[in-house]
């Protein structure tokens, strides 16, 4: 099977439609598997990699050792949820975001097989510059609201609801020791213009944030 999807891939790839269709494809076939246990410690479904401790290891080895020094962990387009998972193993309070509709459900249903469900918060909402609604393009993992992410066609939207991290926190978190960690396909910057209160805010917090420089960007 991975190796007929190797070959399979960049063929899909070329073709936006037909890869974003592949890719729910892809993502919703286990959502009604029950979470299993896994060598992290904690029960986890939707994702092999994740599940398996191959996912992302400089960036896990990394969210490890910084957990110890904070309070409180955000987790911004928390997807299925493997480090608001990870978080809350450590015995973290989580906060998180995900405006996704079928990874939202994975992500509520990861939680709440390991009975953490009271010591996370959970918004399913896109973070951005504006409250209000806002179209997002694409789908799972690769969702983004930036138009033309990764070759996703246009007409490949889902209204969502958005709010800012200013409106959201406000000042409740001053005083305590943050971590965010931030993986939202590009609208970084959209982010963090509605997120002064976050970057001005004391003790500063310790961000981890994806960027895509190049790659996927819809203007190269």
């Amino acid at each position: 099977m991975k190796a007929i999807i190797k070959i399979i891939k960049p063929l899909v790839e070329r073709f936006p439609k037909v890869a974003m269709s592949y890719r729910q494809w892809r993502d919703s076939k286990d959502i009604n598997q029950s979470p299993q246990n896994t060598s992290l410690g904690f029960k986890f479904n939707g994702n092999a990699s994740m599940a398996n401790c191959s996912f992302e290891p400089v960036e896990t080895a990394i969210v490890k050792k910084i957990f110890p020094l904070v309070d409180v962990v955000v987790n911004i387009g928390a997807n299925i949820g493997y480090y608001v998972c990870l978080a809350l193993y450590s015995g973290k309070r989580t906060i998180a975001f995900e405006p996704m509709d079928l990874n939202l459900k994975y992500l509520l249903r990861n939680i709440k097989a390991n009975y953490w469900q009271r010591n996370c918060e959970v918004f399913p909402i896109a973070l951005s510059n504006e409250v209000g609604i806002i179209e997002i393009y694409g789908a799972g993992t690769g969702a983004s609201l930036v138009k033309g992410w990764a070759g996703t066609p246009e007409n490949f939207s889902t209204l969502v609801p958005s709010s800012t991290a200013n409106t959201i926190f406000g000042d409740r978190l001053l005083g305590e020791k943050v971590f965010v960690i931030v993986d939202i396909e590009g609208a970084e910057n959209m982010m963090l213009e509605g997120a002064s209160k976050l970057l001005e805010m004391y003790p500063k917090p310790i961000w981890l944030v994806e960027i895509s420089g190049e790659e996927h960007q819809p203007k190269g």
